[in-house]
C-alpha cells in the first residue's frame, strides 16, 4: 500500500508559527514573487487553459492512474494493471510519471503518454521507489528511494543521487520540482524535526521552508514562489493544508476549513487561484480568494494538477 497512506501520521505536518527564511548561497538568486521566470530552454512559462489532472483511486480495492480533464469535469482511467500511483504530469501535458509493481511484484518508476499508450519501466533495479515528480520539460523525475531523493532520466533510468542520510540529512521523501525547473522541495526528518526544505535540482545544500509541526507533500505555485503543504502540530492532530513563502521569512496561511476531517496531499492549481488536496477519500478544492471549497473529480488522492505552462513537447513514441 502506498505510503502516503500507510504512514500518514509520521508525514503530516502543519505549521502554527512556522516561517520560511531566505535561502542561502545554494539558492541565491531565486526570483522575485511577481517574476515569470525563464527556463528550460529559454522558453517562458504561461498559462494554458484546462491543465489536466492527474491522481490515483481505487478499482476494485486496486489503485490506478486517472486524469480528469475538461476543467476536471471529464475522468478517464489510464492504467488497469498491477496497480498505477503517485502520478506526476509535466507541463506540456503529454508524459506522466508514476509508480507501479514489475513483473517480480517491486514498486518500479513507469512512464506513460499522457492518453495512456506506451506504458512502461523506466527503472529495473531491486530498489524500492516512491513519489515521484516529474521535471517540467519531462526528461526526468524526482523519485524517493529508501527514504532518500534521487533524480532518474526517463529516456535511460540513470539516476543521480541527492541526498545522503546519516546523521546530517536524515530520511527524505515526498519531493516536488518547482515549475521553473530550478528547485526541488521535499519532506525530511534531519535535526528530528519533520519539516519543508528546499534545494537546488542539481543537488547541493538545503534550506528550511518549515520550522514547526509535523509538515509533508510539498506543493509548489505557478510561479515557484510559495510552497503548500499538509500540517499538524502534534503527531495524532489532524492534518490541514497551508501555504508560505519559499524563499522569504513570512507567516503561514491556512488553506483548508477545519471540520474534523484528515486534508493532505495538496495540489496547487495551474493558474495558482486554488488548491486542491484529499479529504475523505475525494479530491476537493479550496479557492484562494475566500470561496467555500467543493469537491471535484470525485473519488481519489494524491493528485498532480500539473504546471502552470507548456514546456517543450517529449511523448515517448510506441516502439
Amino acid at each position: 500500500m502506498n505510503r502516503r497512506l500507510n504512514h500518514i501520521a509520521a508525514r503530516i505536518g502543519a505549521v502554527l508559527a512556522g516561517t520560511a527564511v531566505a535561502l542561502g548561497v545554494a539558492l541565491a538568486g531565486a526570483p522575485a514573487a511577481n517574476a515569470v521566470t525563464r527556463c528550460y530552454r529559454c522558453v517562458d512559462y504561461t498559462y494554458r487553459a484546462d491543465n489536466p489532472m492527474v491522481f490515483t483511486r481505487d478499482v476494485n480495492n486496486v489503485q490506478q492512474v486517472f486524469k480528469a480533464t475538461q476543467n476536471l469535469s471529464t475522468v478517464t482511467q489510464l492504467t488497469f494493471g498491477p496497480r498505477g500511483l503517485d502520478p506526476s504530469i509535466n507541463a506540456a501535458g503529454t508524459v506522466i510519471a508514476y509508480i507501479s509493481n514489475d513483473a517480480s511484484g517491486r514498486p518500479q518508476l513507469f512512464a506513460m503518454n499522457a492518453d495512456g499508450s506506451n506504458q512502461h519501466n523506466v527503472t529495473h533495479d531491486t530498489n524500492l521507489y516512491q513519489e515521484p515528480s516529474i521535471s517540467p520539460d519531462g526528461t526526468k523525475a524526482v523519485v524517493s528511494s529508501g527514504y532518500q531523493l534521487y533524480v532518474v532520466n526517463l529516456s535511460t533510468g540513470a539516476r543521480t543521487q541527492l541526498t545522503f542520510g546519516g546523521a546530517l540529512e536524515g530520511q527524505n521523501w515526498a519531493p516536488a520540482w518547482s515549475p521553473n525547473g530550478q528547485y526541488i522541495a521535499f519532506t525530511s526528518d534531519r535535526a528530528s524535526v519533520q519539516r519543508i526544505w528546499v534545494m537546488p535540482a542539481a543537488g547541493g545544500s538545503a534550506q528550511k521552508v518549515t520550522y514547526d509541526g509535523y509538515a509533508s507533500n510539498a506543493t509548489w505555485s505557478p510561479d515557484s514562489q510559495r510552497i503548500a503543504y499538509d500540517f499538524r502540530p502534534g503527531a495524532y492532530d489532524v492534518p490541514e493544508i497551508y501555504y508560505a513563502q519559499a524563499f522569504s521569512t513570512n507567516v503561514t496561511v491556512k488553506v483548508s476549513t477545519t471540520d474534523g476531517g484528515y486534508h493532505t496531499m495538496p495540489t496547487w492549481s495551474p493558474d495558482g487561484s486554488a488548491i486542491a488536496y484529499t479529504s475523505g477519500g475525494q479530491l476537493r478544492v479550496s479557492p484562494l480568494n475566500g470561496s467555500a471549497a467543493y469537491n471535484a473529480a470525485g473519488a481519489g488522492y494524491a493528485a498532480n494538477w500539473g504546471f502552470a505552462a507548456p514546456a517543450p513537447m517529449y511523448a515517448y513514441s510506441a516502439s
